[in-house]
């Protein structure tokens, strides 16, 4: 995967079937976890006739945010995002999303109760550094940002989390565990 994408491109003529005016086919994806899935038609020397994107991750994170709300969970914390415990996953809920929220990225510092629990490259800061951007554990849907991170499975004393950007923290939370 050079791209960082497996390209599954197909023919329709020799991979679906039509039947009462409309086009069926099926393909087989990958066995691994897949984050995005885009697709659509293009003619060659012409271009795309329709494109589509899908991000599994997004589904994902609308899916538990939307059960943690209906079962009427309150947040470990409330800030920019409103943010969950749950199951041993990590869920960042905001039911307004603006441009800066989409695109500003996730500071996630996990502090566990035994030191030796960690990475021994992370045994000497005492955490566990596991930053991301929103599009890689969720995204947007209907104007809401939803992210769910798995946190790590020993025992955690506390985690730091919020967003920041060259200029600093634009928010954060200290949420104890013990």
């Amino acid at each position: 995967m050079p791209h960082g994408f497996d390209n599954l491109d197909f023919f329709f003529g020799r991979h679906g079937v039509a039947f009462d005016d409309r086009c069926f086919t099926t393909v087989q994806l990958p066995t691994y976890d897949i984050a995005r899935i885009t697709t659509g038609q293009f003619v060659r020397h012409e271009g795309d006739l329709w494109r589509g994107s899908y991000s599994l991750s997004v589904a994902r994170a609308l899916d538990v945010a939307s059960e943690l709300q209906q079962n009427d969970m309150k947040p470990a914390a409330r800030s920019v995002f409103d943010v969950y415990i749950d199951d041993g996953e990590l869920v960042y809920a905001k039911s307004s999303c603006t441009e800066k929220d989409r695109d500003t990225r996730f500071f996630l510092h996990v502090r566990p109760t035994d030191i030796s629990d960690l990475p021994e490259e992370h045994r000497q800061r005492g955490l566990e550094n596991l930053d991301f951007n929103l599009w890689e554990h969720g995204g947007e849907s209907d104007g809401a940002c939803f992210a769910v991170v798995d946190l790590p499975e020993y025992r955690i004393a506390s985690i730091s989390t919020g967003q920041y950007t060259s200029n600093g923290r634009v928010w954060s939370e200290e949420l104890k565990l013990e």
